[in-house]
């Protein structure tokens, strides 16, 4: 059952980039008003859990009280470069970036977390980045020195120093305590510090966003029973799946033409993944 949360995660996250992105550019929302709406459903979806739960809310100490909030303000930041770097660039150009997040996040669990020091786990998603850029490589990328790539690079930076921080929190709390604090923390600063207009352009826009909300609550849950249950650098691995899948069921659902370099390297990570997962 672990094995799926990965799978979950990344359907769900691209599911509502790909709405964000469609509020932006046709019904040309802002995208304070995008993370208000994600981040209101977000809470009222990770509120339902505690609520209800028979446990009791954990103890915190300081230093976890501490952490808790730096996790809030960098998710805030991390959202907010999200939305920007969605709303001013395409998600084809975000390609360029896509094996960064994974190296970086892998960097800094060697350096915090014994556990996450298996030699096979780093070599198998170095291996897969390079195998994922030689399968998505296009002659037309040309890496630009403008706010919309700071806004990707920065996000990128922010998600990968988060999945330590949830790394960490797990130890001590539940995923579902965890995100709820994470998302009324954020939502809270945004209205604290942030000027968002109400005035939405129909309710089309408004239901757009909500469910975003919905498949990005789905895709975080998903990742955090990953981290606790798998590891950090074990999830990255699985994650590698995704462009596979994504991969092979556009050529048979949708008919699209087969590219041999796509093949090949979407081949090498599937062998890549089940040697790091079933033999190493």
């Amino acid at each position: 059952m672990s094995y799926i949360y990965p799978f979950v995660k990344v359907i769900a996250e691209v599911t509502g980039k790909t709405i964000d992105k469609f509020n932006f550019k046709k019904n040309k929302v802002e995208p304070f008003q995008e993370f208000l709406l994600v981040f209101i459903v977000m809470v009222l979806l990770s509120s339902i859990y505690p609520i209800f739960s028979l446990k009791s809310f954990p103890a915190f100490s300081i230093f976890l009280v501490s952490l808790c909030l730096l996790m809030i303000l960098i998710s805030f930041f991390q959202n907010l470069f999200e939305f920007h770097g969605l709303q001013i660039k395409d998600l084809s150009y975000r390609e360029m970036f896509i094996g960064i997040q994974p190296v970086l996040t892998m960097l800094f669990a060697f350096l915090l977390f014994p556990s996450e020091r298996k030699i096979s786990y780093i070599i198998g998603i170095i291996l897969s980045v390079i195998i994922l850029y030689f399968g998505t490589y296009q002659k037309h990328w040309k890496f630009k020195q403008d706010k919309g790539t700071i806004y990707i690079l920065l996000a990128i930076l922010c998600s990968a120093i988060l999945a330590n921080i949830y790394k960490y929190l797990l130890n001590y709390l539940l995923p579902q305590f965890l995100f709820m604090i994470r998302v009324v923390g954020v939502l809270i600063l945004l209205l604290l510090v942030t000027k968002i207009s109400y005035k939405f352009k129909n309710n089309k826009t408004k239901v757009l966003g909500s469910l975003a909300g919905v498949f990005y609550f789905i895709g975080v849950i998903a990742y955090l029973l990953s981290i606790k249950h798998l590891g950090l650098n074990l999830t990255i691995i699985l994650l590698f799946l995704h462009p596979v899948l994504t991969y092979f069921l556009s050529a048979e659902i949708l008919k699209e033409k087969l590219n041999f370099r796509r093949m090949i390297s979407n081949i090498l990570l599937l062998i890549v993944v089940f040697l790091i997962v079933f033999v190493f």
